[in-house]
């Protein structure tokens, strides 16, 4: 007979622990972003004419000085017109020449920008009366008896010759600067500082100014 003898084998579970749970992170609600801070516009440190009483004959220049809070690079541009016509060429802070006369009302405006914000500036000023100026030097004269001088006006006015100081028997042509000297037989004789005027309608002039020395009883005058 035979036997057969059964083992029971208890298989034992091997107990594994479950590890601790992580810390809790308590969860920040997000920064709200940052505002973002507003651009400044440019700020006139200075604008003003260099010549605040031009004429057609002088420049007009503006001189002008813009910084810009947020420390940016500053771009400046110029608007210029003359009695309300605006000249779309000019951009300069310099009027072109020729552009003139008396008592034309000139605007210029200013802008100054970041790029991103601006400022605007303007100046206004009425051109004056310019003085008339000789179109050749009356010193470089050789003959006084016939000689005549000649000036223009840059804003466009008549011109009035006269002379000053002047023996008797010598005179000027008022309009066309023509100078005659016919002596006189009265004349005591000496030294005459005279003085040949070219004036506008509004007394503005231009002056030569020469001597003569003239014989007694004369009737010709030379140059000193």
């Amino acid at each position: 007979m035979i036997y057969f003898i059964l083992f029971s084998c208890a298989q034992q579970e091997e107990i594994v622990e479950a590890p601790p749970p992580p810390p809790k992170v308590e969860e920040k609600a997000p920064e709200p972003p940052k505002a973002e801070e507003p651009n400044m516009a440019p700020v006139f440190e200075k604008a003003e004419f260099f010549n605040k009483q031009p004429t057609a004959q002088t420049e007009i220049r503006v001189v002008v000085e813009a910084n810009d809070p947020d420390v940016e690079r500053v771009r400046l541009d110029y608007e210029w017109s003359v009695n309300g016509v605006s000249l779309p060429s000019e951009h300069r802070n310099v009027l072109s020449m020729g552009r003139v006369k008396k008592g034309d009302e000139v605007l210029v405006t200013i802008l100054a920008t970041d790029g991103k914000a601006e400022s605007k500036k303007q100046l206004f000023l009425t051109i004056e009366n310019a003085s008339p100026f000789w179109l050749e030097d009356p010193r470089l004269s050789g003959d006084l008896n016939g000689f005549s001088v000649s000036a223009s006006d840059p804003d466009g006015d008549p011109i009035n010759y006269r002379v000053a100081g002047a023996p008797s028997g010598l005179s000027i042509h008022p309009t066309n600067g023509s100078i005659k000297y016919e002596g006189s037989n009265d004349e005591p004789g000496g030294e005459y500082n005279i003085s040949v005027f070219a004036e506008d309608p509004d007394k503005l002039f231009v002056k030569w100014e020469f001597s003569i020395q003239v014989t007694p009883g004369s009737n010709a005058g030379k140059d000193k």
